[in-house]
């Protein structure tokens, strides 16, 4: 091996050590500001407190994130995305009922992050952020103007109703709201 493929080998290390140091830095500050929001309510949550739970610098802080309201976002994006990425299986095309139980199981083992949302009174769109100028650009290519808007729709139908649900208080199974979700979605076309 040459010197030259050396050092580009002990570069290539160096940088997985900052992009996991990177990373351990916002779990810290991720985690930090959660444990905040069981104690405090979170308008009253500042940088500072944010900073000494997680034990990074300020430089740290702000080399990940320009305000508190960002980290949050990126936690429930982080939740979101799981949840989005376990539902897009092949199995989900053969049964979509088991699609929205699957879907409803992952907010409710996730109701303390959606309960704290919700105390910090952020609007519900913060919360299921998406990027619609991104998705359009990069999912829309080639998808007739019908079937764009029916997913729009169902997209926010689904939001709605996992919003309701939840501030309501989840009386209903993740089985029982499937069975809603989807004789809804039948019933409106939403599923062809």
């Amino acid at each position: 091996m040459s010197g030259q493929e050396t050092e580009l080998r002990k570069r290539a290390v160096l940088r997985l050590s900052n992009t996991e140091s990177n990373q351990l830095t916002r779990e810290c500050i991720g985690t930090a500001l959660i444990y905040l929001m069981n104690e405090y309510p979170f308008d009253k949550i500042t940088v500072t407190a944010i900073i000494r739970r997680s034990g990074v610098s300020r430089a740290a802080f702000y080399r990940n994130y320009s305000s508190k309201e960002e980290v949050l976002r990126e936690i429930g994006n982080t939740i979101c995305e799981r949840i989005a990425a376990l539902l897009t299986e092949e199995k989900y095309r053969e049964d979509p009922r088991q699609w929205y139980e699957d879907c409803f199981a992952g907010i409710r083992d996730n109701a303390e992050i959606f309960r704290l949302f919700m105390q910090a009174k952020l609007p519900p769109d913060f919360i299921f952020h998406t990027d619609r100028k991104k998705e359009s650009e990069a999912d829309r290519h080639g998808v007739p103007a019908e079937e764009w808007y029916r997913t729009i729709a169902l997209q926010s139908a689904v939001k709605e109703i996992v919003i309701n649900w939840f501030e309501n208080g989840m009386k209903e199974t993740p089985d029982q709201m499937a069975k809603i979700c989807l004789e809804l979605f039948q019933s409106c076309s939403f599923m062809e």
